[in-house]
């Protein structure tokens, strides 16, 4: 695999898995689409975590507007929200899993309390759901991928330049964006 292609799933990767990331860690009690998990969560592309973790609902959303601009057919569009919709069970296994025992963490230990061999054990298990929902969601990511013409793969490589050069792209004096659209 190239660097390129590295870079390309790697992305595509975090377009999927930044919901089930995001949510689990989102603390109990679920996000209302602002605060950390809101519109300015993962890198400026709008809210992954949702009221009562309605895994996947901001790449939902954000979906029409890749559409549009990767000019997406219909039958694009659901093989995508199919590829979705089949790893949500897993995905929600693993982020109950990741809230359960934090929850179970935080009724352990107070703000007072340390024991390094429990905090190293609650830490080391998080991560592990952490790894297993990103391997999720890169296998994801390589479906929704080549669902895409090497054009439409070609456009978003474009719009992922303009979001890593600073949301959106660069900016004039004023803060009106100097690239493209």
């Amino acid at each position: 695999m190239n660097a390129k292609s590295l870079i390309l799933t790697i992305t595509a990767a975090a377009l999927l898995a930044g919901p089930a990331a995001v949510l689990a860690q989102q603390g109990p009690g679920g996000c209302d689409g602002d605060g950390p998990h809101g519109p300015a969560a993962f890198g400026g592309f709008g809210g992954f975590g949702g009221p009562d973790g309605d895994l996947g609902h901001g790449l939902l959303r954000l979906l029409p507007r890749l559409a549009d601009r990767l000019e997406l057919t219909e039958a694009q569009q659901a093989q995508i929200l199919a590829i979705i919709e089949a790893n949500r069970p897993a995905l929600e296994s693993l982020h109950d899993q990741a809230v359960a025992a934090r929850e179970a963490f935080a009724d352990a230990y107070g703000p007072g309390d340390f024991d390094a061999a429990a905090f190293r054990t609650f830490f080391e298990a998080q991560a592990a759901l952490h790894v297993e929902m990103r391997m999720i969601g890169a296998a994801a990511s390589a479906e929704a991928w080549a669902v895409l013409t090497p054009e439409q793969q070609a456009e978003l490589l474009d719009l992922i330049e303009l979001l890593r050069d600073g949301r959106g792209g660069p900016r004039d004096g004023g803060g009106k964006r100097l690239g493209r659209r």
